[in-house]
């Protein structure tokens, strides 16, 4: 890909395709590696999966939460202390 970019590269300026065939090189260059640790969690992914492959689970459903009170029915606790400032 490289190559096929600096051959339709025709600029006037002699250093304008050496600059961006130097970005393209920069955007290139951590590309394997990413490739590799995608690889890596992929394959952990899939062992993951293979090893869930038969589970199977049941639980409980939550308790029932209890109504909220209408306003007029909240009880307000006032607490008091004493002390100086």
């Amino acid at each position: 890909m490289r190559e096929q970019l600096k051959r339709r590269l025709k600029c006037k300026q002699k250093r304008a395709p050496e600059m961006l065939l130097a970005a393209l090189d920069e955007v290139i260059a951590p590309l394997a590696g990413q490739k590799t640790q995608v690889e890596a969690v992929v394959a952990k992914l899939n062992r993951m999966l293979e090893l869930l492959e038969g589970y199977s689970f049941d639980f409980d459903a939550p308790a029932p939460r209890p109504a909220m009170p209408m306003m007029g029915q909240i009880v307000h606790f006032v607490s008091t202390t004493t002390g100086s400032w």
